[in-house]
């Protein structure tokens, strides 16, 4: 489940990731930011889209902990959501583990 909510020129994406897989996680936050069908659906291509957004955006990924994912694919998503959110600035991207 992912709502969009718009502020002003800023969008705040919200995912709950409670139970989700690696594919479903992909799947919700594709909808939550509006990424287009051919997006890849991998590391790097999140890094792409995340570092290239049109709009200041906050993803807040709430229940985060209970995703259903490996210790691997936890930390390869923190390290992407992370590395993009310096690249971008703050002021650009917002990445929230709630």
């Amino acid at each position: 489940m992912s709502s969009i909510e718009m502020t002003g020129n800023a969008m705040t994406a919200t995912v709950r990731c409670a139970g989700l897989d690696k594919e479903a996680f992909y799947a919700a936050l594709a909808e939550a930011l509006e990424l287009p069908d051919w997006f890849g659906a991998n590391l790097d291509a999140l890094y792409d889209v995340l570092t290239d957004l049109e709009m200041p955006v906050r993803i807040d990924l709430i229940d985060w902990q209970q995703a259903q994912l490996s210790d691997r694919e936890r930390a390869g998503f923190e390290t992407v959501f992370e590395d993009a959110a310096d690249e971008a600035g703050p002021e650009c991207l917002t990445v929230r583990f709630c």
